[in-house]
């Protein structure tokens, strides 16, 4: 199961309320301390409690929440074959262009999982990257 446009949405509105629920401020936002929680979402929390969720932000006092839409997996269906920042050998493999390279010209891999490099081709300009992007962006489910 995937999450919706309205499961967004919904999560999204109730997220404002937290916000909106906060006392106003007389100096900038960004003189501020502020408390923001980003989470990992799994393939399971599809179907999560959203009041709940919601709940719990409030109560850790979070006036900000970013959520994830790819990048371990991707939430929502896909026909792109890769959505990590980080690849598996065989993919590292046909796609040495995206891997970063160590100063002594090696490539970083941690348990058969290999870095990709932020200035390759898979995360810059009308990348690989960009597609997960706008693929997450313009989700058929949504």
């Amino acid at each position: 199961m995937y999450p919706t446009r309205p499961h967004i949405l919904v999560l999204t509105a109730l997220l404002a309320g937290v916000a909106a629920a906060a006392p106003a401020e007389e100096k900038p936002w960004w003189l501020s301390s502020h408390r923001m929680l980003q989470t990992n979402l799994r393939e399971i929390d599809a179907a999560m409690d959203l009041d709940r969720y919601v709940a719990d932000m409030r109560q850790f006092g979070a006036d900000a929440v970013l959520l994830n839409v790819g990048g371990i997996v991707a939430n929502y269906p896909s026909d792109l074959p890769y959505h990590f920042s980080k690849l598996n050998q065989q993919i590292a493999a046909r796609h040495p262009e995206w891997l970063y390279v160590s100063e002594r010209g090696e490539q970083v891999s941690y348990n058969g999982q290999v870095q990709t490099c932020v200035n390759s081709g898979y995360s810059r300009g009308s990348t690989y990257c960009c597609q997960l992007l706008r693929q997450s962006c313009s989700c058929p489910c949504c």
